[in-house]
């Protein structure tokens, strides 16, 4: 019993929850609901405590865990809300990383403070929280509802903070226990953050030392694998919710070990220097390639957790995407008569992590990422295109990434026949500029009669700045043509966004939105990154997104004839 009452000290470092004191500073009412806290959870007596021994990959090798049309429901309400007030909706952006497709939800508040929002949702995972300054990462299942609460003042107050009031009431679930937990058990390894404790100057000593990096991790890891089982095996949570408590700690060291991958390709990859006795008087210093084998030498033990897991993708956006990028499980074509027949793998043998699911996930995430935009391939590599995508479901064992990858290819395929005979596509774009509230509705009504290049953008994005600069000339070559470039930002940046653009001498509309309208246009276009183009016909129909200026420069031609 007293292991028990150990870990519960554990569990309730880091609950959403205020004290009486922070009550007082806050200025908000001292009768609020009580929070469901990690206590509720130990003190249950209705969840029996399912048997678990430790984590163990094997256990998803199925995938079981992907459901193609689950749903989940996130309900809240916000405690002293008043309708006049200037937050009116919340958002939560989601991304199936095997499909690369991106959701942005947004939910209306309603008078009364409550909110409710169903989301599209293929596997449980981290999704990013957004109301009013309130940025959270919550965890959802398909099929669960969960619920939050919090109150005005935590909305106003700002950032993330552990003293808001801010967390669940309702059922004690899956979701709910993880929510409550996950960042206590982070805590409790000290793994939370660990990159901005391990991070790496890039300098000359920078190769020696990210090999040192690999070396002070092992036995990081090494604790965190062993004390697992003892940690969580009293737990009156599921067996499932247990291994995501797992992969929360366990996927904190890996996106660490990626991130070091990640800093050490892009300090020492290839650069072009002046040199005058060189041919064009530039030549090119080749890159130091990291000895994979030497970084994970340390972290062998362990591969079939780090890299053969497929529940780590439950853990969030940050490790997927740098799986995309590691050069270990970059495509490698062996040719035959300039036909694909196989996917290399040697270096992935040599290493030894095999064709991993990492692999087998990155290659067809990067080819779907080269299938998205048809305006940027000529005909001739539709052939190319399909010997790539039938080498990877071969080498593939997951029917359910094969799937995925066939869709895109199929899709990719559609669009590109439509290219090239020269048919309208808007139709298959389906975006409705009066959903919404018809938020775009209102932006382009004093535009009608006129091709509209909207462009989303904000101070903060350097992309977004060079890409307007560059869009200059082609801006100066529309005038006197029924055209107009909108360029959208959030409202908060007006004052710094106006001064850089006068200064720049930017042309077209400048709009700006409230925060509200932002979540509600992120939604419409579902776009989460930017700079995000979208161009928009005479009659308002919106014919193409995520395209940038000058690129559709042909297409806006042909629409301005």
């Amino acid at each position: 019993m007293s292991r028990f009452f150990s870990l519960l000290a554990i569990f309730t470092v880091v609950v959403f929850n205020v004290s009486a004191q922070q009550v007082a500073d806050t200025d908000i009412q001292t009768d609020l609901p009580r929070l469901t806290t990690a206590a509720d959870l130990f003190n249950s007596t209705d969840r029996p405590i399912e048997e678990w021994s430790g984590f163990d990959p094997a256990r998803y090798k199925d995938m079981s865990f992907y459901k193609n049309d689950g749903i989940t429901h996130l309900r809240g309400r916000i405690i002293d809300y008043t309708p006049d007030s200037d937050v009116k909706t919340v958002s939560i952006h989601t991304i199936d990383d095997i499909s690369g497709i991106r959701k942005n939800e947004v939910g209306e508040i309603n008078p009364d403070g409550t909110f409710a929002i169903d989301i599209p949702l293929t596997y449980p995972q981290f999704d990013f929280f957004k109301l009013g300054n309130i940025y959270k990462n919550l965890f959802l299942i398909p099929g669960d509802t969960l619920s939050v609460i919090t109150t005005m003042n935590s909305v106003k107050k700002g950032s993330y903070s552990k003293s808001f009031y801010f967390g669940f009431e309702g059922d004690m679930d899956d979701a709910v226990a993880v929510n409550l937990l996950a960042d206590s058990i982070s805590d409790h390894f000290d793994v939370r953050g660990l990159y901005n404790k391990m991070r790496i100057k890039r300098d000359d000593s920078m190769n020696v030392r990210t090999y040192e990096a690999s070396e002070k991790l092992a036995p990081i890891l090494d604790t965190v694998v062993a004390e697992l089982p003892a940690l969580l095996g009293d737990l009156p949570v599921s067996g499932f919710a247990k291994d995501i408590l797992s992969i929360s700690a366990i996927g904190d060291v890996a996106e660490t070990i990626e991130d070091l991958i990640m800093d050490f390709r892009l300090a020492n990859s290839d650069k072009t220097i002046p040199d005058s006795l060189a041919p064009g008087g530039m030549r090119i210093v080749r890159a130091e390639k990291l000895d994979a084998t030497k970084f994970l030498a340390p972290l062998k033990e362990y591969f079939s957790v780090l890299y053969d897991n497929p529940l780590l993708i439950c853990k969030g956006r940050t490790l997927p995407n740098r799986w995309k990028f590691n050069g270990l499980f970059r495509s490698e074509y062996v040719l035959k008569d300039m036909e694909i027949i196989s996917l290399n793998t040697r270096n992935l043998d040599e290493v030894g992590v095999g064709n991993c699911f990492a692999a087998q996930f990155s290659r067809p995430a990067m080819t779907m990422s080269g299938l998205k935009d048809p305006t940027r391939h000529i005909s001739t590599t539709l052939d190319i295109h399909a010997a790539r995508v039938t080498a990877l479901l071969k080498s593939c064992d997951y029917p359910i990434i094969n799937k995925a990858l066939m869709s895109s290819y199929t899709r990719y395929v559609k669009q590109l026949a439509l290219i090239e005979n020269e048919l309208e596509s808007n139709e298959t774009i389906g975006i409705d500029p009066s959903a919404h509230g018809g938020v775009l509705d209102r932006i382009i009504a004093p535009y009608r009669g006129n091709v509209l290049f909207l462009d989303f953008w904000n101070m903060g994005c350097a992309p977004c700045r060079a890409g307007m600069i560059r869009q200059k000339p082609m801006l100066e070559e529309y005038v006197g043509k029924p055209f107009k470039a909108l360029y959208i930002s959030p409202l908060g940046e007006q004052a710094r966004a106006e001064e850089w653009m006068r200064k720049e001498e930017i042309k077209g509309e400048h709009v700006f939105v409230s925060s509200d309208d932002w979540n509600r246009l992120q939604a419409l276009f579902n776009f989460s990154a930017i700079p995000f183009g979208t161009i928009i016909d005479k009659n308002g129909n919106v014919t193409r997104v995520s395209c940038r200026m000058p690129e559709q420069k042909d297409l806006l031609d042909k629409m301005l004839k």
